[in-house]
């Protein structure tokens, strides 16, 4: 059963982001810890968790967010929802969102998750190993 339910998580991966690297199967539930935008690193705490169901969620410098697959004009996600709270990283936290919406492609460099869009890239590692 084990085995089926992690074939049903990589297929929800999968059906995300369209066509995945080689290596989609290390995109299997687990949580990425953000580690720079657009090359730059990130000064602020970011998470990216893939669930065992392939639902997508996180924590942003300030608040908790979640998105469903496949959004419009080549997106990875849909709609992007968090909860509200300021805190003094907000400027951080609409850079990381901004960047996450408009994701378009997916791939594992060695032990970095890279996500991409036509504006910015996002370098994760591994935050569970």
């Amino acid at each position: 059963m084990d085995v089926l339910r992690r074939i049903v998580a990589l297929a929800g991966v999968l059906s995300l982001s369209g066509a995945l690297c080689a290596a989609a199967q290390d995109l299997a539930p687990g949580v990425w810890q953000v580690a720079d935008i657009d090359g730059q690193p990130f000064g602020a705490t970011a998470t990216f968790a893939i669930g065992a169901d392939g639902r997508i969620s996180g924590q942003g410098p300030c608040n908790q967010w979640f998105a469903r697959g496949k959004g419009q004009d080549g997106q990875m996600f849909g709609a992007i929802g968090s909860t509200k709270m300021a805190c003094a990283d907000l400027a951080a936290e609409q850079l990381f969102l901004e960047a996450l919406a408009q994701v378009t492609s997916a791939q594992i460099d060695g032990e970095t998750l890279i996500l991409s869009g036509p504006d910015h890239a996002l370098g994760l590692t591994r935050a569970n190993p």
